[in-house]
């Protein structure tokens, strides 16, 4: 997706002899397995830095296909999300983490500290998070095959450990 960069963040175009407007393009050239997405929390810029607690949208799938670079032959970069970190307070300076994880069976718990409680997706996509985890789906034929035993299982040396 392409963006138009403010001034002063403009070019010199030698042919119209004249600034001219920049536009900035970023893309992913590899999809990865996990996907973490760090939300920017923190304004540093500002004569006084502080938090930003404004809740910001996320949904628990995930789509990167419009965000690849050109030419990529990735068919199907879906994600699910499976954790939210979520940070408490009011300054980059002090606070509390909590997260929300997704088991495997797709019920969602928040941790905090020693307390664990289910929660339901739609209290996890109400937080204001400041880290998500996705990973990615994987269809059938996309599915690498599993480990041979052997190497799952790692070679036993048959010496005793104070012989090694």
């Amino acid at each position: 997706t392409a963006f138009w960069l403010p001034w002063p963040h403009t070019r010199r175009s030698s042919r119209l002899n004249k600034y001219v407007s920049a536009q900035k393009r970023l893309s992913i050239f590899s999809a990865p397995n996990v996907l973490v997405l760090h939300l920017k929390r923190f304004d540093f810029l500002r004569a006084r830095s502080g938090k930003i607690d404004r809740h910001i949208a996320f949904e628990d799938t995930l789509d990167l296909s419009p965000y690849l670079s050109e030419g990529n032959k990735d068919t199907r970069p879906l994600y699910e999300l499976y954790a939210v970190l979520v940070h408490l307070g009011h300054s980059l300076y002090s606070g509390h983490y909590i997260a929300f994880v997704k088991t495997a069976d797709g019920q969602w718990y928040e941790m905090d500290d020693s307390a664990v409680r289910a929660v339901g997706a739609a209290d996890v996509l109400r937080q204001r998070a400041y880290m998500l985890f996705y990973r990615r789906r994987l269809c059938k034929e996309q599915a690498p095959p599993p480990p041979p035993l052997e190497s799952s299982l790692g070679q036993r040396n048959s010496e005793p450990d104070n012989k090694r």
